[in-house]
């Protein structure tokens, strides 16, 4: 029969956990795209020769591009879970919260490798300069064990970056999830 410009079957399909993560992953691709192209893009922006754009330009184009991200991911979170509970009438404020929280598990694993790529292969000559910079400054105020773990610490950025950017999405996501599926269904 015909219900809303839709066709549906004798049988509808059923709202399993493989759709969920199924919808998850094209969420969480979508959610992880946005956030990779903002790390390089800032990336790359900070790059410009300080006298071809004036700072307060390039300080409100950050901006821009941090509120652009933050609002875009929320929309593409949101309209997957309305999308969610269009699809299945069954669908609950439980479904649309674990969508989110699969999508935002996925979309974190995503930027968390990205980052740990950036930090690995693209700044770590910036970061270890910026750091050998420190260690002369400070290099008369620390004994030698401590340089020693400064030192390490530098071999161990990448893992550490991964591993903070991946709680820290994981958490937004989840707090995001909880707070739209509320109402979505």
């Amino acid at each position: 029969y015909i219900c809303r410009y839709k066709v549906f079957s004798a049988m509808e399909a059923k709202l399993t956990r493989k759709v969920i993560w199924n919808e998850a992953a094209r969420t969480g691709i979508a959610l992880g795209a946005v956030s990779v192209a903002y790390i390089f893009i800032t990336y790359f922006l900070d790059k410009i020769p300080a006298g071809a754009v004036p700072g307060i330009l390039t300080m409100i184009l950050s901006f821009a591009l941090r509120i652009a991200k933050i609002v875009g991911c929320i929309m593409i979170l949101r309209h997957a879970m309305i999308k969610l509970a269009s699809d299945y009438s069954e669908a609950s404020n439980r479904h649309t919260y674990r969508l989110g929280l699969a999508s935002s598990i996925l979309s974190a694993l995503i930027v968390a490798a990205a980052y740990m790529f950036h930090i690995q292969f693209i700044a770590m000559d910036e970061i270890l300069a910026s750091m050998d910079a420190m260690m002369g400054m400070m290099g008369s105020m620390m004994d030698h064990n401590s340089l020693e773990a400064a030192k390490d610490m530098a071999d161990n950025l990448p893992l550490a970056s991964f591993i903070s950017v991946l709680f820290y999405c994981f958490v937004y996501g989840w707090i995001l999830s909880a707070i739209l599926s509320a109402n979505i269904p």
